[in-house]
């Protein structure tokens, strides 16, 4: 009866050992279904490990590349917008200017045209003051 005994023992210690070794494989095997990897340790190959560390690096280093790049994009929009409003304001006293010196105008008609490039020279440097891209003056 030991002899039995001892048999079922070495069965049932065998068996459990590759029923174990198969939850392992499927666990692995389900693991690397889920990722969407082919290598999911340095176990399955390491030189592909190593490569997809290096692609890994890549993409990040590209991913803040292109984070700096649409920041420096906004950066310009603001500048850019600062010095279209800037140049109407020029365009618009350039105008001004012109008519005061016609010298068809009368000396109350010249005042008024020289308050309105005193209001321009204002609005330039107000738009000037207000051309910020985190919290740094870009004019």
């Amino acid at each position: 009866m030991s002899t039995v005994n001892s048999i079922s023992k070495n069965t049932l210690g065998s068996s459990l050992r590759t029923a174990q070794r198969a939850s392992r494989a499927k666990a692995y095997s389900a693991e690397q279904l889920r990722t969407g990897k082919r290598v999911v340790s340095c176990k399955d190959d390491s030189s592909a490990v190593s490569i997809s560390a290096g692609i890994k690096s890549r993409v990040v280093s590209y991913t803040e590349g292109a984070r700096n790049i649409n920041e420096a994009i906004a950066a310009l929009e603001i500048a850019r917008n600062a010095l279209d409003s800037i140049s109407a304001n020029i365009a618009q006293m350039r105008a001004y200017t012109t008519r005061a010196l016609t010298g068809m105008k009368s000396e109350e008609q010249i005042d008024s045209l020289g308050a309105f490039i005193q209001a321009g020279l204002e609005n330039i440097d107000k738009t000037a003051e207000d051309a910020v891209f985190n919290g740094k003056n870009i004019c």
